[in-house]
């Protein structure tokens, strides 16, 4: 898309229709559990999120779009909308746990 900044995130989700890639809906950052206590990285990833989701909001027509941070084995959901014109609200939504093994 136009306009876009030159972030590149480390995960999309996106539809694919017929040949061709049609929408983005999530973008994410993610880092190892070892990179999980270096706040800076991980400070530096909610800004990159909300900028990558506040690009799709500006080129879709959408309502929202889902953030996702991945830390480890830990990712967390947000939602940034518009609800109006020039307002960008972004909220954290929850918090998954991914368990390391069936027995946890």
């Amino acid at each position: 898309y136009e306009g876009f900044s030159t972030i590149c995130p480390d995960l999309t989700i996106s539809n694919l229709r017929e040949p061709k890639w049609k929408t983005t809906f999530r973008y994410g950052e993610s880092n190892s559990a070892l990179q999980g206590t270096d706040n800076f990285l991980i400070c530096q990833d909610l800004p990159r999120i909300a900028i990558l989701c506040k690009d799709i909001l500006d080129a879709q027509n959408t309502e929202g779009v889902l953030g996702l941070q991945v830390i480890g084995r830990t990712i967390t959901f947000y939602v940034v909308a518009l609800p109006v014109a020039g307002l960008y609200a972004m909220r954290e939504l929850t918090k998954v746990k991914v368990l390391d093994c069936l027995d946890n």
